[in-house]
């Protein structure tokens, strides 16, 4: 069953050190289900090369032409995504399991029948990519508004542990033959993770405010959600770009495809992997300025060496650029959840706003790349192109990111991806913590008075996110709920319902007590 976001839990013992590693991995129907999207998508759509079809049918021309019609077909559905979540009523949500089941299946059948009508072949396969696109689009915008759902510990760790398993599932279909692989994808894979997308979609509390929320009412905070986070979205897309280039440039040996596929699974694992070990060891917080500053002097020496290892390190580094991009779109994952959950807004809305702009910037270097290819026939001056025109658009979202933070506005936080306490304290003591009681905290309290250090002790204890803190900051300086809301730029709704989970971490019933709490660390 669907994890939910709310579990009953005995007391916790005050010290408990060891904890089995067997409790990391317990079986999801979210977890498996978004594993296999990801093994799904990793047989035809991340390469655009079918690893698991003849090397005879993986032409040029055939992958081109798969590849450029699943991503317009993917850029369409996000953009659909964002158009219905503001002005529809939720029928583009309800439909979106069953809807992305069919579709993945029969783009799957469209594929498998281009193998063999060889006079239709490009044609059933624009048609294949069509589909395929607007299914794996599809599953990942129903997996976005299911993580959303869940409480910030849950739907990170559930995200990350079902990504490192995708991986897994991916490398364990090459253990099967390839003649039944390339029918095992629609007739079994496929149908399995559209029934654990549907019955992880009937889990999801509609009653939350980013359900609930009526965008024509409230469409101040969206066009601050925009503001905040456009530079941010660019400049994953520019990743998304050098990414584009690279499937492109590369279209003509499928070999090389196949490398870049593995070396960008095992990069997702990679990723999932360090960043749960990273968590395994303490709260720890993270955003999409940050992983690009970082990931900027890696991508940017990949490129600049790119037309110098035009021989056999080629595909190494290329598929290593992806992988940085693989990286990269995790975090945004990530960081679309946060921004959902803590500003009120529709998961829908948000997923689609970042991937309208990444996914776009990765069709223009698709384009460009293929173009490219053509022109100059994959020689050196086709990776110097690729390498020119990656470091530019690069450098323009280094600019525009080092400039957010002299143009963003002050009064406003932006929320960073958070990781608090462990993965499995995460899951095992979610609102809990209370039992401790206040005395505790007090006992080791300094004498200051500054409500926003006694705020910050509090959420150590009791593992508050930053906007519980930040609102429960603004509840002790007296501000009222609808100020709150103005202040943040969210409905009183979305203020509402964090301050309730305040009251449910801190096993407390009414503001007074909060500010009674805050108080007594005083004493």
């Amino acid at each position: 069953m669907a994890a939910t976001t709310r579990h009953p839990h005995p007391p916790r013992p005050v010290a408990r050190r060891a904890r089995p590693w067997t409790r990391w991995i317990q079986p999801n129907v979210s977890v498996l289900g978004y594993a296999l999207y990801l093994a799904i998508n990793a047989t035809s759509l991340w390469g655009g090369v079918f690893p698991f079809f003849p090397d005879e049918f993986r032409t040029s021309q055939v992958t081109f032409s798969f590849m450029i019609s699943q991503s317009l077909s993917f850029l369409f559905m996000f953009l659909s995504s964002m158009a219905s979540s503001y002005w529809g009523h939720g029928t583009f949500a309800r439909v979106l399991p069953l809807g992305s089941t069919a579709a993945s299946f029969v783009g799957s059948a469209l594929l498998i029948a281009a193998l063999y009508l060889s006079d239709v072949q490009i044609g059933l396969v624009v048609l294949a990519g069509i589909f395929l696109g607007v299914g794996a689009a599809g599953f990942a915008l129903t997996w976005q508004r299911y993580f959303s759902s869940l409480s910030a510990s849950f739907g990170n760790y559930f995200l990350l542990l079902a990504t490192a398993c995708g991986s897994i599932v991916f490398f364990v279909l090459y253990l099967v033959p390839i003649a039944v692989t390339v029918y095992l994808v629609p007739l079994v894979l496929v149908p399995l993770c559209g029934l654990c997308a549907v019955l992880s979609d009937r889990a999801v509390d509609l009653g939350q405010p980013l359900f609930e929320d009526v965008p024509a009412e409230n469409h101040r905070t969206y066009i601050q959600v925009i503001r905040d986070y456009w530079r941010g979205a660019v400049a994953i897309g520019s990743l998304g770009f050098i990414s584009g280039l690279i499937r492109a440039i590369l279209l003509s040996n499928a070999a090389l495809g196949n490398l870049i596929i593995v070396i960008s699974m095992l990069g997702a694992l990679l990723a999932s992997g360090v960043l749960l070990w990273i968590w395994g060891r303490g709260t720890f917080v993270l955003d999409m300025r940050t992983v690009f500053l970082v990931l900027f002097p890696l991508t940017a020496a990949g490129l600049l060496a790119f037309p110098f290892l035009a021989g056999s390190l080629s595909p190494v580094l290329a598929g290593a650029l992806y992988a940085v991009f693989t990286f990269a779109s995790l975090v945004m994952l990530l960081q679309c959840m946060q921004v959902s959950r803590d500003r009120g807004i529709n998961p829908l809305f948000v997923y689609g706003f970042f991937g309208s702009i990444i996914y776009l910037m990765q069709d223009v270097g698709l384009t460009l790349g293929y173009a490219t290819n053509i022109t100059l026939m994959l020689g050196t001056q086709a990776f110097l192109v690729v390498a020119l025109a990656g470091m530019f658009v690069l450098a323009m979202a280094l600019y525009l990111m080092r400039g957010d933070a002299r143009l963003r506005p002050t009064a406003h936080t932006v929320e960073k991806v958070e990781f608090i306490g462990t993965p499995v304290r995460a899951r095992d003591d979610a609102g809990e913590g209370a039992k401790e009681g206040a005395g505790a905290a007090a006992e080791g309290a300094d004498t200051e008075d500054d409500d926003a250090e006694r705020c910050r002790r509090i959420q150590k204890r009791y593992l508050l996110t930053n906007r519980e803190t930040e609102i429960m900051e603004l509840f002790a300086h007296g501000y009222s709920m609808p100020h709150i809301a103005e202040l943040l730029v969210v409905s009183e709704n979305t203020v509402r319902t964090h301050a309730k989970h305040i009251y449910t971490k801190l096993d407390i019933h009414k503001r007074q007590e909060l500010l009674d709490m805050l108080h007594e660390l005083d004493g």
